[in-house]
């Protein structure tokens, strides 16, 4: 939908959840660096952190400063190409996420990764369709489900929920966020409800 990211991602908290998650997930899910494409990047504010990793960053999206391009259809690279694709918040909108999988599994060099991220449908149903443009739930068993489905192997699934930890206790915290002082003061509280619970399937291209 045109607009959608100038009027949904305003301020620095977006930026700042960026900056910490980016260096987390690169480590939690083994990445290493090389070519990496952000599929529907939004605002970019993944681009920078993944350069900061020592990644070769390719942004792709509807709207800048992405990259024109449908991450559901044919995208303007050739087979095995990257050797990361990294997907935040974008299957929700799409009627058939799969084929975004599917086009990843093209792109990607054997052995390369893919990362999705979703809201959880088991922890987000009350707003989910609060937001016009979600269309697709999906929850941690059916994000991995499809990432096997698409030709994955060694699927590694798992949630992460946002938090601060002085705020919430042991059992709420995400261990990322804790020592971000500006981030925690700033913005956290947007961040560390259990209806942001993120569902993530890394998946490897045999």
């Amino acid at each position: 939908m045109k607009g959608y990211v100038a009027h949904t991602y305003t301020g620095r908290h977006h930026a700042e959840y960026c900056a910490v998650l980016i260096p987390w997930i690169v480590k939690r899910c083994g990445l290493t660096p090389g070519r990496v494409v952000d599929a529907g990047c939004g605002r970019g504010d993944c681009i920078g952190p993944f350069v900061g990793e020592g990644f070769d960053v390719t942004a792709l999206d509807l709207e800048p400063p992405g990259q024109y391009a449908d991450v559901t259809k044919r995208v303007p690279f050739p087979d095995g190409y990257f050797d990361v694709l990294f997907s935040k918040s974008v299957a929700e909108h799409l009627r058939e996420p799969e084929r975004m999988l599917a086009e990843a599994f093209r792109v990607l060099k054997p052995g390369g990764k893919v990362v999705t991220m979703v809201p959880d449908w088991r922890y987000c149903q009350r707003g989910f369709y609060d937001d016009c443009t979600h269309i697709r739930p999906l929850s941690l068993p059916s994000l991995e489900e499809m990432t096997k489905l698409a030709g994955f192997i060694s699927v590694d699934a798992f949630t992460i929920r946002p938090g601060i930890g002085w705020l919430h206790g042991p059992a709420w915290v995400w261990e990322i966020i804790t020592a971000v002082v500006p981030y925690g003061l700033l913005g956290g509280q947007r961040f560390c409800h259990r209806r942001h619970t993120m569902a993530v399937a890394v998946g490897t291209k045999p």
